[in-house]
């Protein structure tokens, strides 16, 4: 399967499965206990058959059984967990029986599981699709690291949505250089500067609905003796090696086209090992 039909297979069964999923469980309603009346043996005891929930219409003392807040389908009264099917008994006498239902866990119907279970796996299908897409390094040539600037940029993947370039040996140039790589990436890749100071600057690009270029945060600053740029691209929109493999072209590109080739072989640094 080609790539680019990979991932649009990939997202088609993600959002399927999430949507189906999520379906399912509003389908469901609100109520988690299915509630129904217990067998009376005489006039003060009764048999379960299940563990659940005993909602007791009024306040009767069950002994041997933690009472416990009442769920919204009990209607008042009190509340028993009942751990063991068995025969209980109230202690009080009362003129007429209380009302005692047992409520327990609203399973999942054959249609219902089957339902949850398909979409389950599409998702999980989909999922190893994007992974297999993000992470594949055959045919499009990605890798974990690139080195670029004629050795003096190494770009590194951290996560699928965080990566690391960084400039070796700047010396004492590194607000001219952080300077000189905001001006190109604004005017050259379409960064907006969002504060730009001395000793570091901040720049993003796209759009957080999803128009034109995936949204990027970049960092720039100053690290021992280096430049440090930290990208971050959207969750949602991350390729993982693919991000980085543009970076390291942009970086490329910036080393070649700018001033920063000049400034960084006229710095008193030397390139880290």
């Amino acid at each position: 399967m080609r790539s680019r039909q990979a991932l649009a297979l990939g997202a088609l069964l993600v959002a399927i499965g999430a949507v189906v999923l999520v379906l399912s469980t509003l389908c469901k309603g609100s109520t988690t206990l299915s509630c129904g009346d217990v067998t009376w043996v005489n006039k003060s005891c009764f048999k379960v058959g299940a563990p659940g929930i005993l909602c007791v219409s009024s306040n009767a003392s069950i002994p041997n059984l933690k009472e416990v807040k009442p769920p919204a389908t009990c209607r008042g009264g009190v509340a028993y967990v009942i751990r063991k099917p068995g025969e209980y008994c109230i202690q009080q006498s009362f003129r007429t029986l209380p009302s005692i239902k047992l409520c327990t866990i609203k399973e999942m119907s054959g249609t219902e599981l089957a339902v949850w279970v398909s979409s389950s796996l599409m998702v999980i299908s989909g999922l190893i699709l994007l992974y297999r897409y993000i992470t594949r390094e055959e045919g499009d040539g990605v890798k974990e690291e690139y080195v670029v600037g004629d050795g003096r940029i190494t770009c590194r993947a951290r996560s699928l949505t965080r990566h690391e370039c960084r400039i070796a040996g700047v010396g004492d140039r590194s607000p001219e250089i952080i300077r000189t790589i905001s001006e190109y990436l604004r005017s050259a890749l379409n960064y907006r500067v969002r504060d730009l100071q001395e000793g570091y600057a901040i720049l993003e690009r796209g759009s957080a609905l999803g128009f034109g270029r995936k949204p990027v945060t970049l960092l720039i600053h100053a690290k021992d003796n280096d430049i440090i740029l930290e990208y971050s691209v959207a969750p949602l929109q991350a390729s993982g090696l693919y991000d980085l493999r543009e970076f390291a072209e942009e970086l490329n590109l910036l080393f070649e086209n700018s001033a920063l080739r000049d400034l960084l072989n006229s710095s008193s640094g030397k390139p880290s090992e």
